[in-house]
Parts: C-alpha cells; sequence; structure tokens
C-alpha cells in the first residue's frame, strides 16, 4: 500500500502544475473591430486576428488595441492564418491564400496549383519559402 501513495501523490502534483499553468496563460482582450475572430497567429512578437468580415487585424501590445491590416485582400472572410519564416499566410473564404512578408504591408495572392480558392486551413512546414 505504501509505494501506492508514492506513485499517485507525483501524478496529482503535475496534474495540478499542468492544470494551474494552463488557466495563467489567457488574458481577456479586446475584439477586432467588434468583429468575429475566427482565427489567429503570433508572428515576430506581434498578434495577427483573422475575422468574419472584417479581414486581419495586428495587435503589437499583446492585445489591448487592434489596426487593421488588409491592403491587398480581396477577400475580408478570413478563414486560417499561420506564420513561419518572414511570411504569414491568410487563407479566404472565396479568393484562396495570400502572403505577407515583414517587410511590406502588403498581402499578395498565392494561388498557383490551388483547385478550390476556399482555404479553411493553412499547415506550414519547416521549409516554408
Amino acid at each position: 500500500m505504501r509505494g501506492k501513495i508514492f506513485f499517485i501523490i507525483p501524478i496529482l502534483s503535475v496534474l495540478l502544475f499542468i492544470r494551474n499553468a494552463m488557466n495563467a496563460q489567457w488574458t481577456k482582450t479586446f475584439k477586432p473591430n467588434g468583429d468575429t475572430v475566427t482565427c489567429f497567429t503570433v508572428h515576430n512578437g506581434n498578434i495577427f486576428a483573422g475575422t468574419r468580415a472584417g479581414g486581419v487585424f495586428v495587435s503589437t501590445n499583446n492585445g489591448m488595441s487592434w489596426a487593421p491590416a488588409n491592403n491587398g485582400l480581396t477577400d475580408l472572410h478570413i478563414k486560417s492564418l499561420a506564420s513561419g519564416g518572414a511570411y504569414i499566410f491568410a487563407g479566404t473564404n472565396l479568393a484562396g491564400i495570400f502572403r505577407f512578408t515583414d517587410n511590406g504591408n502588403t498581402w499578395t495572392p498565392k494561388n498557383n496549383g490551388l483547385s478550390s480558392l476556399e482555404v479553411n486551413t493553412i499547415y506550414l512546414d519547416d521549409n516554408t519559402k
């Protein structure tokens, strides 16, 4: 019986630590433009939020304020965002995929080879260019 108690105590300690760590990470912020947020990504310390009707918004202060980042987007219904390397990619409802670079402020369409321009999810691997 003594061996079972020593086994249970470390497991309970780990579970309590994980539960407390998870609860401490989320803080309520303001919604960008009052719109429904459909996705988000973090890139170089900035938060990018995709919305249902307002396009992409960026926060440079942990969500306290938001600014639109829609230059070049032809569809403001953003379904997915992903960041990798120097790029951020946005998947839209009807206009395909757009790419945003660190050094520019314009989204560029990247739809070569797509059979559908409705993009629900974007996955980037380590070789994304």
